[in-house]
């Protein structure tokens, strides 16, 4: 069996557990495996952060930047940028559905996210904002669906 194999998410082999990553694996199942019309998939949220200028930050040093670079990317042993886990993480984006809700976000890496930069303080406010009210209008449309009639409760 083939390392491709064992990514594709329509399989089911036993030695993809020690191959894919965990979120590789909850992605597979959560939105991969899915079918077509289901309602999972039109519920499901995503959230894409990127950082403008993170891969470009030090690399492998024993610096401040470059031990919190690793808190937001896959980094491997000498601490630089881990290639393959990119080009992983660009194919499973690449295989996202179509009707996801995905918030992008995008952050001049600071480096990380440095609360006395009003910019980052957007950020963090804008992400939280749109989340509770993604997550809030989720709710709101789940209710009326099961609902048989509106009424007061679901309303509120």
């Amino acid at each position: 069996t083939s390392e491709e194999a064992l990514r594709d998410p329509d399989r089911r082999h036993f030695a993809q557990r020690f191959i894919v990553s965990v979120t590789e694996e909850e992605f597979t199942r959560g939105l991969l495996r899915l079918g077509k019309d289901s309602k999972e998939k039109k519920r499901a949220l995503v959230i894409k952060r990127e950082f403008e200028g993170l891969e470009e930050a030090k690399d492998g040093e024993k610096c401040a930047e470059s031990v919190m670079k690793k808190n937001w990317i896959d980094v491997n042993d000498a601490g630089e940028v881990d290639g393959e886990a990119q080009q992983r993480l660009q194919a499973q984006i690449a295989m996202a559905p179509k009707e996801l809700v995905v918030l992008d976000r995008k952050l001049q890496w600071g480096p990380g996210i440095d609360m006395g930069k009003l910019e980052h303080v957007r950020y963090i406010k804008d992400l939280a904002d749109t989340l509770c009210q993604e997550v809030a209008d989720s709710l709101l449309r789940g209710v009326q669906e099961v609902s048989v009639r509106a009424d007061v409760v679901v309303e509120e």
